[in-house]
């Protein structure tokens, strides 16, 4: 009997040693295709988000047009959220406040860089060229805003109403600002003409980082207002423009550059007006008297915003060429 208990113990252990391998094999084999279907479902998806990013980044080459999806799509969404609650007689298919307030703002935008050509030129009222030139820009702008007014005037005359509310101004302007392409460029230039020590002759990375986080948090806010009325393909294509693509656009072009540009110029130590008063001399550059300067490890002192020129193209010194990276 005890035999034959015995061997009904080790048939029992061989069967369970059976089962737990039969069991481990199957595991095995089941990890294994699971494995090879992750692998395969990863490589699909980096191919797909590779080929998106390459779109991405296309499409943000393409400033002007890239801005112009993001403004319409930001004040469309602004009309339904902050106009159709409080007017009545603004009925979705009416609905045309956005693109004719986008509108009016083109033709300020178009205002805008006469003036700044007209400045970056310094065109002479004593010459005759500069007088045509100047009186042919009046004329285009007041034709840009007559197309405007004419426009408008006719949309009313078909029953579509456009009744710009004051928080709807301010804050789609303010938007349409931060993300113009002219005032990107402009802004920075002008807050670099009150030469902020804060911003070490970077304003053309640390005022567009500004604009864009105001233009993302604005936009964030809007599109969460929406959610909470009603999901529609526009508030996601909304979200992938004003969220998605302007957060992307922040880090690829702004604040990677930026972290990088405070990165390599940890080297160059910042003058102070001491070192400044003792040089004594001009930027080799730029050849203009200096109030803020970057030190080489050479000792030669120049513009922060002339070295980052220089460096783009040699990372050497201007003056002695002497190679920083030795």
């Amino acid at each position: 009997m005890e035999s034959r208990g015995s061997v009904t113990e080790e048939t029992q252990s061989v069967e369970l040693i059976l089962q737990q391998s039969l069991f481990l094999t199957a595991f095995n084999v089941a990890a294994a295709k699971l494995m090879r279907f992750l692998v395969h479902t990863n490589s699909i998806l980096i191919f797909i988000f590779e080929e998106l990013d390459t779109l991405d980044r296309n499409l943000m080459k393409m400033s002007n047009l890239y801005g112009f999806i993001c403004q319409l799509f930001f004040f469309s969404l602004c009309d339904m959220v902050m106009l159709r609650p409080y007017v009545k007689e603004l009925m979705p298919a009416k609905a045309i406040t956005g693109p004719t307030t986008l509108l009016f703002y083109t033709v300020f935008t178009y205002f805008v860089s006469k003036v700044r050509d007209i400045v970056t030129n310094n065109f002479s009222i004593h010459s005759s060229y500069s007088r045509l030139d100047l009186v042919r820009w009046v004329f285009k702008i007041l034709l840009e805003w007559a197309k405007a007014i004419v426009i408008v005037i006719c949309l009313k005359e078909q029953g579509i109403v456009y009744k710009p509310k004051t928080l709807y101004t301010i804050v789609t302007f303010i938007y349409y600002i931060c993300t113009e392409k002219l005032f990107l460029e402009l802004i920075p230039e002008i807050v670099r003409y009150f030469n902020f020590d804060i911003f070490d002759s970077m304003e053309h990375l640390y005022v567009p980082i500004v604009m864009y986080i105001y233009s993302i948090f604005v936009g964030f806010v809007v599109i969460s207002l929406m959610l909470t009325k009603r999901l529609s393909w526009y508030t996601l294509f909304g979200t992938y423009f004003i969220l998605y693509m302007r957060l992307k656009d922040l880090l690829y072009n702004y604040v990677t550059v930026l972290l990088l540009e405070i990165e390599t110029f940890q080297s160059f130590k910042i003058a102070t007006n001491k070192e400044i008063q003792e040089w004594d001399d001009i930027c080799a550059v730029c050849l203009n008297r200096m109030s803020r300067a970057r030190i080489t490890p050479c000792n030669h002192l120049f513009h922060p915003q002339c070295l980052r020129m220089c460096l783009q193209n040699s990372f050497k010194c201007p003056l002695c060429k002497k190679d920083f990276l030795r």
